[in-house]
Parts: C-alpha cells; sequence; structure tokens
C-alpha cells in the first residue's frame, strides 16, 4: 500500500474493476481517499458504495482531463488504476454483437 501516513491518497480510474478494489482496500486499512472519476454520475456511484466511510472518501470530477489542477490540492499520495484494457475491449465488443 502507499508510503505515506498522512493526507489523502488520489486514486484515478477509482470507478474501474480494479480502482474499485483499490479504493475499497486503502479505506479498510483506514486511509482518506480522494477517488477522480469523469462525472458525477459515476461520483454518485463511489458516494453511494463508500458513504459509509464519510469524510474518509470524496470524489473529485475530472471531466476534462487536461485540467486537473483541482484535483492534486492537499497532502496527497497518488495510486493510477486509469487505464483502457484491451481485454475489457474485447468483452465489450463481444458483449454488443450478442
Amino acid at each position: 500500500m502507499p508510503a505515506t501516513q498522512t493526507g489523502k491518497i488520489l486514486v484515478t480510474g477509482a470507478n474501474g474493476y480494479i480502482g474499485l478494489w483499490v479504493v475499497d482496500a486503502l479505506l479498510k486499512q483506514n486511509y482518506s481517499v480522494r477517488s477522480a472519476v469523469r462525472s458525477a454520475s459515476k461520483a454518485a456511484e463511489l458516494q453511494t458504495l463508500f458513504g459509509s466511510y464519510g469524510t474518509k472518501h470524496e470524489t473529485a470530477i475530472v471531466e476534462d482531463i487536461t485540467s486537473v489542477g483541482p484535483v492534486f490540492t492537499g497532502d496527497l499520495g497518488v495510486q493510477c488504476t486509469a487505464n483502457r484494457s484491451p481485454f475489457s475491449q474485447e468483452l465489450s465488443t463481444k458483449a454488443s454483437k450478442a
């Protein structure tokens, strides 16, 4: 897990499969987490999932990847889980053909 013991951990791609597990693991280990997502609807989903952690979990909406400045405010460690997996693309292509 992160080397930091203070501040928040920023998790990019927090609403993805790996990101959800990372956020969950960090919160269970009593870290404070800022989840970066691309839309308000995805932020709302995360708030529903992790709302029981109260102020230990917050979301940051990054609609435009070129303007991420406000997401990085404060004392942060960063855990990047955002990626475009060829595996997930293959699954969605197969599902749309079914």
